[in-house]
């Protein structure tokens, strides 16, 4: 249905009939020339230019054509499939065949009628049909969540969600259901029964412990119907082909269905991503062997770096940065008052000095800070109502404040977006702005040349560039320098907005970490995104290139060789990236590996190494037995029904009957400016070259 509307009002049309009477007259009754053709010529011209008049003066009031339009827009149906290894090794393979043959009949039976969705899921969901059951890990949730987030605000009808019931990735179907009003219908893969089976259920150990330590590994051990037997469980150190056991335990199953956790203590004696094993004993009978071992892996730290707290006096801060940095097992702090120390400045690798040098400086803290100056340790320098400023700006030169009087100001931090030295959370960079005000001196701050500032001060309302916390390294030694007191107030205030102390741990122990790390005098630079990557994972690497002013660039070709322990080789090309290099090499296989990245640059040929491991993923084998009463509780909860896998026609059917499965009509009003209409331009056209015409062809003009 069309409509006509104005964007002034309607009785603004009189103007335009005037308007064209108006021309028309003019023209055809005042003008002699057309006195002496006949009455219907000069009507007819008229005509013409009353019009052309009329219609061109009308388009000037902005007339509008609304028309309605009915669209149909079928229901969506989100088909699901579980491509997980546990739900492909709970069906023979003559059942697969029969169900996958049965699920594209399902697809095809609704694709004219619905708007079908097939997808499949496990470790991640993929907008298509997978049946081969290779994915290490199962996420009942993310289908769930992915239907609602692309299909929520559409005519989503209903969700069917084939799979075993068996999740060890997300939360549970049943919270990410739990808000939303879509029906699920669940079809029940695998088996239910539990097979005669023993099976090393789980095992943890530390990610991360320290050279010569003594670490425990725990491993949860289950059997089903071998009560009276006997078992080996055994842990071992795998180092490529050799396997050197490490210890070993008896256990007697007592019951049908036995459960038991057992510990290991065992000595991090090398340093690097170190491989364990832990295995039990094959026992006759069993469904399948493939979860009778377990693979680990843990990083072996070289050793803590010692951190030494040096304070003028008691006060809290102390107590804030030595919670920060013991959140990190990196570190071991000590913590002394200056005049009290006695012990030596070298048996520690990072020095924190609070309000040092002070105002009353001792013979004690004077030797102190000569040794600190001659033993270039990095450190981080905390600025306070004690400290001499005069004797700190002696003492660095990466910042130097002047201050004649002893007054402070409350300054609040604002974070400076071209640092670059070190990446920090998203969360810090938007929240620290809002953070509660430190103390800071007052007087004019004056930046080293190679000095990098992380926060500024913002005083009052006013952002200022003097900086709050500064890097930069000064006779040898990296040192970092908060300008400011009360950082003990961050770590309340970060408690009281999210219940934790990411932020304020955050900024102390990556200031902390940056500052003790080596500098980097390499031209050339490659390096993993971690050390030890899953296998479903995407093997990352970046590199930099740096010419001879130490500025990063990237003209010259980077490639990448990776090798595994068989030596094998893979090979790849960087992707230049801003002004660095990039690579995904994709997944690889466990196992551990080398790798070389090459440029030439200036003539020279440039080499980075360096090494990762690839862990393997067991979260499928520990458990395989199906859980379809979860199915059913979601079914029940979310108004679906529950199926098992040889009733897809059944399923159909109810689905044929589901009330929420049915198109919506939606009427769209379209609005358009009538001059977007080109008959109407066609029109005016056709109007005056015939008056045009028909006046040349009378003899005027």
């Amino acid at each position: 249905m069309n409509q006509l509307s104005f964007q002034y009002p309607l009785w603004y049309i009189l103007f335009c009939l005037l308007a064209g009477l108006l021309f028309a007259a003019l023209l055809y009754y005042k003008d002699k020339l057309y006195r002496q053709q006949a009455k219907y010529v000069r009507l007819g011209l008229a005509a013409l230019r009353f019009l052309s008049v009329f219609i061109i003066s009308a388009l000037l009031l902005s007339p509008l054509l609304r028309r309605t339009r009915n669209e149909i827009q079928k229901p969506v149906l989100v088909l699901a499939l579980d491509n997980s290894m546990s739900a492909g090794l709970g069906m023979g393979k003559s059942d697969q065949e029969v169900f996958n043959k049965d699920w594209n009949q399902l697809i095809d039976r609704f694709r004219d009628k619905f708007q079908v969705v097939p997808i499949s899921f496990g470790q991640s969901v993929r907008d298509s049909v997978s049946f081969d059951h290779l994915d290490k890990s199962s996420n009942i949730s993310a289908p769930l969540e992915w239907a609602f987030d692309q299909y929520g605000d559409q005519n989503l009808g209903a969700v069917v969600l084939a799979t075993d019931g068996i999740f060890n990735e997300g939360v549970s179907p049943l919270y990410a259901s739990e808000s939303q009003k879509i029906p699920i219908f669940s079809v029940g893969l695998g088996d239910t029964i539990q097979k005669k089976d023993l099976t090393i259920k789980r095992a943890l150990a530390n990610q991360i412990v320290y050279l010569n330590d003594l670490f425990t590994v725990q491993a949860d051990i289950g059997a089903f119907q071998f009560e009276g037997s006997n078992a080996t469980v055994s842990i071992a150190h795998v180092e490529g082909d050799k396997v050197q056991t490490l210890k070993s335990e008896n256990i007697s199953i007592n019951q049908n269905q036995f459960f038991k956790t057992l510990t290991f203590q065992i000595p991090a004696t090398s340093p690097g991503i170190q491989h364990y094993r832990i295995s039990v004993s094959r026992l006759s009978g069993e469904n399948t062997y493939s979860n009778n071992q377990f693979d680990l892996f843990t990083q072996v730290l070289d050793s803590r770096i010692k951190v030494l707290m040096l304070a003028k006096s008691p006060h809290p801060d102390i107590a804030a940065i030595k919670y920060a940095l013991e959140s990190n097992k990196n570190y071991e702090v000590t913590v002394s008052m200056a005049d009290e120390f006695k012990g030596n400045i070298k048996d520690y690798g990072f020095l924190v000095l609070h309000q040092i040098p002070d105002k009353n400086t001792s013979a004690n803290t004077n030797k102190l800070l000569n040794d600190i100056t001659t033993s270039k340790l990095p450190r981080l320098i905390v600025i306070g109502g004690q400290t001499d400023l005069n004797r700190l700006n002696q003492f660095q030169d990466i910042l130097r404040i002047d201050n004649s009087g002893q007054s402070a100001n409350d300054v609040q931090a604002i974070y400076n977006q071209a640092f670059l030295q070190f990446t920090t959370s998203d969360l810090l960079k938007t929240s620290i702005g809002q953070f509660v005000p430190l103390q800071a001196p007052f007087g004019n701050y004056k930046k080293g040349p190679n000095a990098q500032v992380l926060l500024q001060q913002k005083i009052g309302q006013v952002q200022t560039d003097y900086p709050l916390l500064v890097f930069g390294e000064s006779n040898g030694a990296r040192s970092a320098i908060l300008c400011a007191e009360g950082i003990w107030q961050w770590k309340l205030f970060d408690f009281l907005q999210h219940q934790n102390f990411d932020i304020s741990n955050e900024i102390v122990t990556k200031s902390v970490q940056y500052t003790s790390t080596k500098s980097d005098q390499r031209k050339f630079r490659v390096k993993s995104a971690r050390s030890l990557f899953p296998e479903n994972e995407a093997i990352i690497f970046d590199a930099e290139l740096y010419n001879d002013n130490f500025e990063l660039i990237n003209e010259p070709e980077v490639a990448l060789s990776i090798r595994n322990s068989k030596n094998q080789e893979f090979t790849f090309q960087f992707n230049r990236q801003d002004r660095a290099y990039h690579l995904d090499a994709g997944v690889l296989a466990p196992g551990k590996y080398t790798f070389t990245g090459t440029t030439k640059f200036n003539d020279k040929t440039l080499t980075a190494k360096g090494d990762f491991t690839v862990k393997a993923l067991q979260l499928e084998l520990s458990e395989t037995t199906a859980d379809h009463n979860l199915l059913r509780s979601l079914s029940q909860q979310s108004g679906g029904q529950f199926f098992k896998s040889n009733q897809l026609i059944a399923l159909g059917d109810s689905l044929e009957k589901l009330p929420t499965l049915k198109p919506i009509l939606f009427e769209q009003t379209l609005t358009d400016p009538l001059l977007n209409l080109k008959w109407i331009f066609a029109l005016l056209f056709l109007l005056l070259a015939t008056e045009w015409f028909l006046r040349r062809y009378l003899g005027g003009y």
